[in-house]
């Protein structure tokens, strides 16, 4: 089982972060920030330490994108 706190390294501190919350059965997702909102790592380690545990989805996505990383998240 993967986890957002073991992706994290990966990711520069800077980089915009979209973090999406989907069902398991992968029907239904929401974004767990506004998508305007600009959400780095170091934002992420400070202030929502509950979400580094999270069991990542189906992974991130990040090629071809160019407004940052789109991380998925199971909900809890």
């Amino acid at each position: 089982m993967k986890t957002l706190r073991d992706l994290l390294p990966f990711i520069s501190y800077n980089a915009q972060l979209h973090i999406v919350e989907t069902e398991r059965s992968h029907k239904r997702y929401e974004y767990v920030f506004s998508s305007t909102e600009l959400v780095q790592r170091g934002t992420i380690e400070e202030f929502y330490p509950d979400l580094l545990d999270r069991e990542l989805s189906d992974g991130i996505h990040g090629e071809g994108m160019r407004d940052g990383v789109y991380i998925h998240l199971y909900k809890e």
